[in-house]
């Protein structure tokens, strides 16, 4: 589960990286290492309770872009109507 929750955060546009890393500053048993390349993150430090938080995020990314794309479908489609 560890792994595709990451591989799904590598997906993710930089500001959404900077609110999964508010999260996991909450967790004082995580160890947060930062270097040129970014901030790592031991994957085994991080406690269940992190990982549904950060899965809900991603949820909720999934969803408001789901809405968002609706909208948009929604607003061709009335674009076609009065062209």
């Amino acid at each position: 589960m560890l792994a595709s929750l990451a591989q799904k955060i590598t997906t993710l546009e930089h500001k959404e990286h900077i609110i999964i890393g508010t999260i996991l500053r909450k967790y004082p048993t995580i160890k947060l290492n930062e270097n040129k390349g970014g901030i790592m993150v031991n994957l085994a430090t991080i406690p269940e309770e992190a990982v549904i938080d950060i899965q809900k995020y991603i949820d909720y990314l999934n969803t408001q872009k789901n809405v968002l794309h609706k909208i948009e479908s929604e607003t061709n489609e009335y674009k076609q109507y009065f062209q």
